[in-house]
């Protein structure tokens, strides 16, 4: 699962590089080497936060539901009724 989330992190900043910040058609922000404006980096970062939050949840609750689930999830009444004592 690691992998899988490696490989989705490194293909998100991949493609964030190669195509830069987009607002519908409009190019907002370039990546270039010692050139890229502070605003389109923190920009960049919220997406790559955005992604890799959304992957996570989705992987774990579909690849392993079991461990993102916490405890016991059935519902067990412990109340005793004074007419139904024989339950």
């Amino acid at each position: 699962m690691l992998m899988i989330i490696l490989y989705m992190f490194s293909a998100t900043t991949r493609g964030i590089i190669s195509i830069g910040i987009r607002f519908l058609w409009v190019n907002m922000y370039k990546f270039r080497r010692a050139a890229t404006q502070p605003q389109g980096l923190l920009a960049g970062t919220m997406l790559l936060m955005l992604s890799l939050a959304g992957l996570c949840y989705s992987l774990t609750m579909s690849v392993a539901p079991d461990y993102s689930m916490f405890g016991s999830q059935k519902y067990v009444c412990f109340t005793k009724d004074k007419d139904h004592s024989d339950l």
